[in-house]
């Protein structure tokens, strides 16, 4: 990564509007970025957007936001990293919160015999199953694994 000097030089370019100085800093945060965003998405279910895909949005967010003059106490690494960190575990949240919404709104199909009820849902690996009671008509949870 850059030194202190030069990271800072860029947020201050980049808050004057300089385009140009987003690709170093792109350059020195996208591993963490990655990281970051790989952590906090870690057991969800993974759809057309990756940790790739956050940490650039959240870069992206970044620049416009510094360019229109949203982070008036932004002055070095330390502040950066900490905004970047924000941007990106809300990010990495949105994209976790919209998969599951696409997850859980997708068709299901039932499949059902004498003693249990499977719903296998189209886009996601995990089965469910509730056994049958003895009561016709009423279903009670339980365990399948």
């Amino acid at each position: 990564m850059a030194s202190d000097g030069s990271i800072t030089r860029l947020i201050v370019l980049l808050k004057d509007g300089d385009r140009d100085a987003a690709q170093p800093l792109w350059d020195a945060y996208f591993r963490r970025l990655v990281g970051l965003a790989r952590a906090r998405l870690r057991g969800t279910p993974r759809g057309m957007a990756d940790e790739e895909d956050v940490a650039l949005s959240a870069f992206d967010s970044f620049c416009r936001r510094a360019e229109r003059g949203d982070f008036p106490q932004l002055a070095d690494r330390d502040d950066l990293w900490q905004l970047l960190f924000v941007l990106t575990v809300r990010k990495a949240i949105g994209l976790a919160r919209h998969q599951g919404r696409a997850r859980l709104s997708s068709p299901a199909t039932f499949v059902q015999n004498s003693r249990c009820l499977l719903v296998v849902c189209s886009c996601h690996v995990s089965l469910f199953a509730f056994q049958c009671s003895s009561t016709v008509g009423r279903w009670e949870p339980g365990v399948h694994r």
